[in-house]
């Protein structure tokens, strides 16, 4: 199939190449709010390869995207390739910040971008898709879904992997804007790191606070840019980002 690509790493250090993991992502939207995203598109469940990867297995939906493990024709690695839903021109603002995120930082505590781009499925239709190293594990969510807290030891240890990547962004002038469990990937090796870039801002960015109402919520499509139950006071009234966002959701 026919894809264009976009190298995510140009003019940027490649971030460190450790054990490799598995990207997973929420199986379903936060009953308490969700990210912003089109309707999903009808993918085909029997759908084998996308632009120059072999698809290997599903591992989930979320309200953003889908993702599969992968095989790279050109490098023999397996990835986590994330399909963006919805149609390319909805999805493109989205595609094209997380791309230009990837390329200004590079941390242990934020899950690689390795490739980016724009494929066809079988029926003609174009989607946008992203490439990431593989997290062999599951999510912060999925640790936390057993009801028990986690030891002072853990704790600590998330904590502080969470801070080291979010200071990472925010010395690059980045606030992430959608930190919760779901976006916390652990690994089999008890590895931390953050994902999705999706929702990213600039620091001081007034250009949200243009395209939200007096709740949060787009303009244009009435959903609110965030997840409500870990969103600050701030991204809730649509105010500029600032890195202190961070510390309350993202």
């Amino acid at each position: 199939m026919e894809a264009t690509r976009t190298n995510p790493l140009h003019d940027a250090p490649a971030p460190p190449r450790e054990e490799a993991m598995l990207h997973s992502l929420q199986t379903a939207p936060s009953s308490t709010g969700a990210p912003t995203c089109a309707a999903r598109p009808t993918l085909p469940e029997d759908l084998e390869a996308l632009g120059p990867y072999r698809l290997v297995a599903k591992i989930g939906a979320g309200s953003s995207g889908t993702v599969y493990v992968a095989l790279s024709a050109e490098s023999g690695e397996e990835v986590a390739l994330k399909v963006l839903h919805g149609v390319v021109a909805d999805q493109r603002q989205r595609f094209d910040r997380e791309v230009a995120a990837h390329k200004r930082v590079s941390s242990p505590h934020i899950a690689g971008l390795l490739d980016a781009g724009e494929a066809r499925l079988p029926d003609g239709r174009s989607v946008l898709f992203l490439a990431f190293e593989l997290v062999r594990g599951g999510t912060l969510r999925d640790v936390l879904r057993g009801g028990e807290p986690l030891d002072p030891a853990s704790a600590a240890m998330t904590i502080d992997a969470l801070a080291r990547g979010l200071a990472c962004l925010h010395r690059h002038g980045l606030t992430h804007r959608d930190v919760k469990p779901e976006n916390v990937l652990v690994s089999e090796t008890g590895e931390i790191k953050l994902t999705d870039l999706g929702l990213i801002r600039e620091v001081g960015d007034a250009s949200l606070a243009a395209s939200l109402d007096g709740t949060g919520r787009n303009t244009r499509s009435g959903a609110f840019v965030g997840t409500v139950a870990y969103a600050s006071p701030e991204q809730i009234e649509g105010r500029p980002a600032r890195p202190r966002m961070s510390g309350r959701s993202g």
